[in-house]
C-alpha cells in the first residue's frame, strides 16, 4: 500500500516552462454502511461532493449502497483535496489525492463516526482528531458544538461593518493560527495533515474577507451592487500566495481564487461590463495557477449560460494560456458537449434517450415531466428550510401571473421536508403551479444527474421534454422571462 506521506514531493510535476502541474488520476473509495437495513428505505446512495477547480462549481458522484452496505465509487480527481460525504441528511469532510485506495466505514446514524483504511488513513484520522478538540477547546469558544464557529461568523457577516467584521476574522484567524501551532508542538502528525490544516485556516480566513462583500448585502437583503467597501479594505490581498501548487489540498483556496476572480473584474470593470472584457482582463494576470483557475471558471460558466460564441471566439486563446492540462481537458469537453446537444435540438425527444445515459434520475425526472409534454417547465427545486427559497417565491409568483394563459408550466419539486410542512409552506405563501415532494433517493438521483449541490436551484425545460438550462435564472432574474419566451415561440 503506498503512503501518504509522498504527497508533497509527487502531487505534482514540472511543465517544460517551470509551472508545475498537478498530478490527475482516479480515486477509490469503497466501504461499509452500518446499520444500513434500518435506513435503506429512505437513504440508498451517498454522494461524494467536490469543489472542483476548473469548474469554480461542486461535482457530484453517487453510490448506490448495496444490500449489505457495502459501496464502491471511483472518480477522476486533480489535486489532493478536501472533499464531502453527504449521506443521511449528514455531511463530513475528508481528504482524498489522486490514485489513492480509501477505506471508509461509518454507520448510518452517525457518519461523524467514520473510520479509515487505505491511503491516508492516518492524515485522515490526525485531522479530524484536530477538529474534535478544536471544537471542545475552551479558549475558542465553540462550546463542542460542531456548527457554532460558522453561526458566530454568519452572525458578523449580517451584522458588521466592513471594519468591524475584518477584525472579527483577523483576531479568529490570529487565535486558531496559535491554537494550531501549539497542537502540532504536542501531537505528532504527518506532513499532509499538517499542510491540509495550515492552508484551510488560511485560506478560509481570506476567502471570507472577500466572500462578505456579497454576504453581508444578501444576508440583509439588499442589493449588492449599492454596497460599497473602502480600498483600504483589501490590504489582505497581498497575504494569498495564489502560485502556491499545495493551496488546491484546502477547497479554501479554489473558493478564494474564484472570489479574487470577482474581486477583480469588479474594481477593473464595474458592475456592468461585456463579458469579453472579463476574459481580456483574466488572460492579463501573470501566467500561473491563478490565472488557469479564473480562466477556467469563467469559460465553464460562459459555457453553461449557452454563451457558446463567445467561448469559441476565445478557446483557442484559452489553450495556449492554460498550463494546468486537466483543467483543458475538461473545459473543452464541457463546450464539446454543450455544442452537440445545441445543435441536436431539432432532433426528436426520444431520440435525445442515446445521447445521455439512463439513470435513476432519468427515470423519475422523466416520469414527472411526461404530465406536461409540450409546454415549457420552469423547475424550482425548494425547501420549508430554505430562506433563499423562500424569499424568490413572490418573484416567482408575479413571474407565474405574467405568464398566464401560456404554454407554460411552473413545477415546484420540495427536497428534505417533512410532508406536513411542506403542503404549510404551501398554503402559507400561496404558491400556485405544480408541487411533488420528492424522497431523499429521487433527489439524490436528480442532484447527480443535475450537479445540485445546494438550493434554491431552477432548470428550464423545452416544450421536447429536453433540458435547456441545467442552472437557469433565479425568478426575480428580470431576463429570465425573454428566456422562457424564447423557447414558447420555439416550434
Amino acid at each position: 500500500m503506498k503512503t501518504f506521506i509522498t504527497f508533497l514531493a509527487l502531487s505534482f510535476t514540472v511543465a517544460a516552462n517551470g509551472q508545475k502541474i498537478l498530478k490527475t488520476d482516479s480515486v477509490y473509495l469503497t466501504g461499509k454502511v452500518g446499520k444500513f437495513e434500518a435506513y435503506k428505505e429512505k437513504a440508498s446512495s451517498l454522494r461524494i461532493v467536490v469543489n472542483d477547480l476548473a469548474f469554480g462549481k461542486q461535482q457530484t458522484y453517487l453510490a448506490d449502497i448495496n444490500p449489505d452496505g457495502t459501496y464502491k465509487l471511483s472518480f477522476l480527481k486533480t489535486s489532493a483535496q478536501d472533499v464531502m460525504l453527504l449521506y443521511n441528511n449528514q455531511l463530513e469532510l475528508f481528504l482524498v489525492e489522486p490514485g489513492s485506495h480509501m477505506q471508509i466505514n461509518f454507520d448510518a446514524d452517525n457518519l461523524e463516526a467514520m473510520t479509515f483504511d487505505g491511503d491516508g488513513a492516518n492524515s485522515n484520522r490526525e485531522a479530524r482528531a484536530y477538529q474534535h478538540a478544536k471544537e471542545n477547546d475552551v479558549t475558542l469558544g465553540y462550546g463542542g458544538e460542531k456548527y457554532k464557529r460558522y453561526e458566530i461568523m454568519e452572525k458578523s457577516e449580517k451584522d458588521n461593518d466592513p471594519f468591524t467584521h475584518k477584525k472579527f476574522l483577523a483576531d479568529r484567524y490570529a487565535k486558531e493560527s496559535i491554537f494550531l501551532a501549539n497542537y502540532l508542538k504536542q501531537h505528532r502528525m504527518s506532513a499532509v495533515a499538517k499542510r491540509w490544516l495550515t492552508v484551510d485556516l488560511k485560506y478560509e480566513y481570506l476567502n471570507n474577507l472577500l466572500r462578505y462583500l456579497w454576504l453581508h448585502p444578501y444576508r440583509n437583503e439588499t442589493n449588492e451592487n449599492n454596497f460599497k467597501v473602502p480600498d483600504s479594505y483589501f490590504d489582505f490581498i497581498k497575504q494569498a500566495d495564489l502560485e502556491d501548487i499545495q493551496g488546491p489540498i484546502s477547497s479554501n483556496y479554489g473558493a478564494y481564487v474564484y472570489e479574487y476572480g470577482r474581486y477583480i473584474t469588479r474594481k477593473n470593470l464595474g458592475v456592468s461590463y461585456v463579458i469579453d472584457k472579463q476574459i481580456d482582463l483574466f488572460l492579463k494576470e501573470p501566467s500561473g495557477l491563478e490565472r488557469d483557475i479564473v480562466l477556467s471558471n469563467v469559460l465553464y460558466n460562459l459555457t453553461q449560460s449557452g454563451a457558446l460564441d463567445v467561448v469559441k471566439a476565445y478557446l483557442d486563446k484559452y489553450k495556449a494560456a492554460v498550463v494546468q492540462p486537466q483543467f483543458k481537458t475538461n473545459i473543452v469537453k464541457v463546450y464539446n458537449d454543450r455544442v452537440y446537444l445545441l445543435n441536436n435540438l431539432k432532433l426528436p425527444a426520444a431520440a435525445q434517450i442515446n445521447i445521455v445515459p439512463k439513470t435513476a434520475a432519468d427515470s423519475v425526472f422523466n416520469k414527472i415531466l411526461a404530465k406536461y409534454t409540450g409546454k415549457v417547465v420552469y423547475v424550482d427545486f425548494w425547501a420549508t428550510w430554505c430562506g433563499p427559497c423562500r424569499g424568490e417565491m413572490p418573484n416567482s409568483k408575479v413571474l407565474h401571473k405574467s405568464l398566464a394563459g401560456k404554454d407554460v408550466v411552473f413545477l415546484y419539486l420540495g427536497v428534505q421536508c417533512e410532508e406536513k410542512t411542506w403542503k404549510a409552506a404551501i398554503a402559507e405563501m400561496g404558491i400556485e403551479g405544480e408541487h411533488f415532494l420528492l424522497s431523499n433517493n429521487d433527489f439524490n438521483a436528480i442532484s447527480a444527474k443535475f450537479q445540485i449541490n445546494g438550493i434554491p436551484r431552477y432548470l428550464l425545460i423545452d416544450r421536447q421534454g429536453r433540458v435547456f438550462d441545467p442552472n437557469a435564472k433565479r425568478p426575480g432574474d428580470d431576463t429570465l422571462k425573454s428566456d422562457i419566451e424564447k423557447l414558447l415561440a420555439a416550434k
